[in-house]
């Protein structure tokens, strides 16, 4: 995908005419580095670029740098939005021409992002209200069913008999409305639902997005789609990359069916399959392979090894519990010590999904004597110790940061500080 935007850009194309969308930001950054990268490269190298070609090169990577579009989704819908939401409705057809699209849309005129910690307390809130629980779970449920309806495009119902979640939803959208906190999925729901009213806005697009280009595309849910359907229209160049088979954010709304989907919708669109694996085994693909062979024709693969080694034969364990899954790994870690294949604990990489199997895992392990040497992203920021840490560091920061606009930091002490 990356190459592909260096060689729209080496044929003609204007940076600012592409859009290129991934799901995290350092996934973006890296993407857009490794675009200038190459951009540059090909000026070292003699080469020449339709654009900014005759600057220095120090001018010439920031032209690139600025006019890249390559963002998350939901950098992408908040870039459109804070282009956009403060303008004033002026068409002829809206009663009262001194609203700004935001507020046309039903919020106040000043919004801000909500933040995981303000999101858990403002969900609290509607559940006390409600007289619903509030124990941690519920509260989760109760989450994750708002995510899932805003990743669905589905507003609030006026039904009789709402659920208990339908009426969590419910007050949930209204307190967004009268506080203006915007959740992330926000951002894309509301730079569809402007882009649909809006047809100065939408056309403003569709003539400056040439080319658009999504990548981990098996990990986009409806909304996502629905965005680059609305930003796209009839435009036949849109390039999409990713592999269905490899979905792991189902739970969170990703939608392998997209692919299905995109080119039911995109007839005229050409398949590639890479079927190339550079990394696994033979065994470990013919495992894979055989997985998938019931797959529909047209999204079936047939995964090719380049490495000549065969690899050892896939082990499949059904564990009675999850006590039993990590009893077994246990005993196949010792395995491999009786047997020489490992000399040491330390050459043992045990993953886990979630944050309670890990706590399992550690105390199971401890009890049959295996040392553990490993501590969870979550369980380190909640320790004691880094939470005073990074409490006074945010002070100093703080402290320094408004003396440093007082008077004017000897160069020494900023060195220092940094």
């Amino acid at each position: 995908l990356t190459l592909r935007i260096v060689y729209l850009i080496l044929t003609g194309v204007k940076p600012s005419n592409i859009f290129a969308a991934t799901f995290t930001e350092k996934a973006a950054y890296e993407m857009k580095r490794r675009v200038i990268s190459l951009l540059d490269e090909v000026v070292e190298n003699g080469g020449f670029l339709p654009f900014a070609a005759w600057t220095s090169r120090q001018h010439r990577l920031y032209y690139y740098e600025k006019q890249l579009w390559i963002s998350t989704f939901h950098s992408a819908g908040l870039k459109l939005l804070l282009r956009f939401i403060h303008s004033t409705v002026s068409s002829a057809e809206d009663t009262d021409a001194a609203k700004t699209n935001l507020e046309m849309l039903g919020f106040p005129k000043d919004v801000k992002i909500i933040t995981e910690s303000l999101s858990k307390d403002f969900s609290r809130q509607i559940a006390v209200k409600l007289q619903l629980p509030t124990d941690d779970i519920s509260l989760e449920v109760a989450r994750s069913y708002v995510y899932n309806q805003k990743s669905f495009l589905k507003k609030p119902k006026d039904s009789k008999k709402p659920s208990d979640l339908e009426r969590f939803y419910r007050l949930y959208c209204q307190y967004q409305k009268e506080t203006g906190y915007l959740d992330f999925q926000d951002l894309i729901n509301l730079s569809i639902e402007l882009l649909e009213k809006k047809n100065d806005i939408l056309l403003y697009y569709r003539k400056q997005i040439k080319h658009m280009l999504v990548d981990e595309f098996q990990d986009t849910n409806y909304a996502e789609l629905a965005f680059l359907r609305t930003l796209a229209g009839t435009g036949r160049n849109v390039f999409v990359v990713g592999d269905d088979d490899q979905t792991i954010y189902s739970w969170h709304g990703a939608n392998p069916e997209n692919f299905s989907e995109f080119l039911s919708s995109h007839r005229w669109c050409k398949l590639l399959k890479l079927e190339k694996n550079y990394r696994s085994t033979v065994e470990i693909l013919r495992l894979a392979n055989n997985i998938f062979k019931d797959k529909p024709a047209k999204m079936r693969k047939t995964l090719l090894s380049t490495r000549d080694v065969r690899g050892e034969k896939t082990v499949l364990y059904q564990a009675e519990d999850d006590k039993n899954e990590a009893l077994f790994i246990a005993d196949e870690i010792k395995n491999l010590l009786n047997k020489g294949v490992i000399s040491s604990l330390s050459e043992v990489m045990v993953l886990t999904r979630l944050t309670a199997q890990f706590y399992l895992f550690q105390n199971i392990f401890e009890k049959v004597g295996l040392k553990t040497a490993a501590l969870s992203v979550a369980r380190f920021w909640n320790l004691e110790e880094i939470t005073i840490l990074v409490s006074l560091l945010s002070v100093a920061d703080f402290l320094f940061s408004g003396l440093e606009k007082a008077v004017e930091v000897p160069k020494e002490i900023k060195r220092a500080a940094e």
